[in-house]
């Protein structure tokens, strides 16, 4: 698990499925305090945690993509791996049970299918099906930890240049949301638990955009 703080925001890494992950969010929380929780999910996924795991007294099937299945396949050599995600599920239920708020920070489903539409032409698709099928049927070689091939997963299914740009925009997105949720009153202290994957990108961005904002020096 990755942390940073920045601002009034301390940013978490961390990986979708292993376990170990929502012991760590878990503890990142306790030590915290957060009155404010955002959470790497649209609101729709956020919205379906708090009513089906938010108390923890039943879990039902969650329906999967080939490619959840298949990262989850694959990180499940390193640990044990659950669905949803551990670390998301710890971070509701605390969340619920300490009275902090709970904010999706991705876009909801309709915003990300115009975005995915905006940069993802025919050509980018074909090429993200062929690194789907590749990276589920296991064709990606030696990789040492589970940290490596969430890194591996996200590089391999955004190769093509409308992927990249449709992984730059979210980051974006989400740096600038994140930056109004930390002016908003009442909202700090914060922590935000990203997909470990997206952390880096998110981070700089959060820190550009706060950069902004931050008055400057006399000359």
């Amino acid at each position: 698990m990755l942390s940073a703080e920045i601002g009034p925001i301390t940013l978490v890494g961390a990986l979708r499925g292993p376990v170990e992950e929502g012991d760590r969010v878990q503890q990142e929380l306790e030590r915290r305090k957060p009155r404010t929780i955002v959470l790497d999910l649209s609101p729709e996924e956020l919205d379906g945690l708090q009513e089906y795991f938010g108390t923890g007294d039943s879990e039902p099937l969650v329906p999967l993509s080939g490619a959840e299945v298949g990262l989850a396949r694959a990180l499940s050599k390193y640990s044990d791996v659950r669905m949803p995600s551990p670390c998301f599920v710890a971070a509701v239920r605390w969340g619920q049970r300490e009275g902090a708020e709970l904010v999706a920070l991705d876009e909801n489903d309709e915003s990300y299918a115009d975005l995915f539409l905006k940069h993802v032409g025919y050509v980018d698709l074909v090429r993200r099906t062929r690194a789907e099928r590749g990276l589920v049927r296991g064709k990606y070689g030696k990789v040492a930890t589970a940290e490596e091939m969430a890194l591996l997963w996200a590089e391999r299914m955004h190769r093509s240049s409308g992927s990249k740009r449709l992984w730059n925009e979210r980051c974006s997105i989400a740096a600038r949301r994140l930056k109004a949720i930390a002016k908003g009153p009442g909202k700090a202290p914060i922590v935000a638990v990203i997909d470990f994957e997206r952390w880096k990108d998110i981070r700089s961005q959060l820190q550009s955009v706060l950069a902004e904002s931050a008055p400057r020096a006399p000359l």
